[in-house]
């Protein structure tokens, strides 16, 4: 056994990717999302995953699959529950048809979960108390407390974007109204963009309009709703991270100051670390293989 196969499936982009012991990535791809378009999706990520074994003859070589999906995954950790940003996988069972055709131990995760594996792993963070949320089109979040990952009693924990924080005349992808998400998240800006600043393209928003009022109110409902987990959770370390995040422009110590001054005084606020992620391309890919690796060797996560 050489190799854990590593795949990251985002709302956006597919990646995948070889992640040896040392946990070196090999044979990376990149495809768009819509390649698992189908009308059986399950079978199609099956097909997927055995086309890029045979293409680089390696399947003999790999110990076991991780898969990462944008969404909620039950308990069990081998159904996706909601995935509002990848049709036609809500309520399918991944994990049997992945396992029966490959003759592989198959994991099932958030994708948000093996990102935060990475990212501990590259911070070299210790405590094991860590709080991250990424901020892309949606909102994600992840907790590991004592060293392990928090999923919560039905496997659904860490849903930072879906409490009551937002617009109450707006409907949310998970069915409720009001949602944080909504008013907090990369879907946010697009609209924000359409009808302030329409001759704006999005990726320079934060270049020309940091100061903007309309931005400031964006930075205080964003650090009010990530302040209000630190203030339950006590972590060591919260991490920031995600494609709106990396924006160019993006205010970050702005935000920081914003979070840090609703977070409890004296404790959590004076001993909280804020740290960025890299929001490195092959992240979720190389959390995967920490956590295929992990379980293979007997491992808690």
């Amino acid at each position: 056994m050489t190799y854990t196969l590593g795949i990251d499936i985002g709302g956006t982009n597919l990646r995948i990717g070889l992640i040896d012991r040392t946990l070196r990535i090999y044979e990376f791809e990149k495809h768009p999302s819509e390649v698992l378009l189908s009308s059986s999706p399950a079978d199609t990520l099956v097909e997927f995953v055995r086309d890029y074994l045979v293409r680089y003859g390696v399947g003999q070589e790999v110990g076991a699959v991780c898969v990462g999906f944008p969404a909620t995954v039950n308990r069990a950790r081998d159904t996706v529950l909601s995935a509002p940003s990848l049709k036609g996988f809500d309520g399918v069972n991944v994990k049997k048809p992945l396992e029966a055709a490959l003759g592989l131990p198959v994991y099932v995760e958030k994708d948000v979960n093996l990102l935060l594996l990475c990212d501990v792993r590259e911070m070299r963070l210790e405590s094991g108390d860590v709080v991250a949320a990424y901020v892309g089109t949606g909102l994600g979040n992840a907790i590991m407390l004592d060293g392990r990952l928090v999923r919560g009693h039905n496997g659904v924990a860490g849903e930072l974007g879906h409490i009551p924080f937002g617009d109450d005349s707006s409907s949310c992808g998970c069915g409720n109204e009001g949602c944080s998400e909504g008013l907090v998240a990369g879907k946010y800006l697009s609209r924000l963009c359409a009808t302030h600043y329409p001759d704006t393209h999005i990726s320079d928003l934060f270049l020309q309009h940091a100061e903007d009022t309309a931005i400031a109110a964006y930075l205080e409902r964003l650090a009010r709703t990530v302040a209000a987990e630190i203030n339950i959770l006590d972590p060591e370390c919260l991490i920031l991270g995600g494609g709106v995040i990396a924006m160019r422009g993006f205010p970050r110590e702005e935000l920081c100051r914003r979070i840090l001054a609703h977070v409890r005084k004296p404790l959590p606020h004076d001993h909280l670390k804020i740290l960025f992620s890299q929001n490195a391309d092959r992240c979720g890919v190389v959390g995967a293989g920490i956590y295929a690796w992990s379980k293979l060797d007997g491992g808690r996560i």
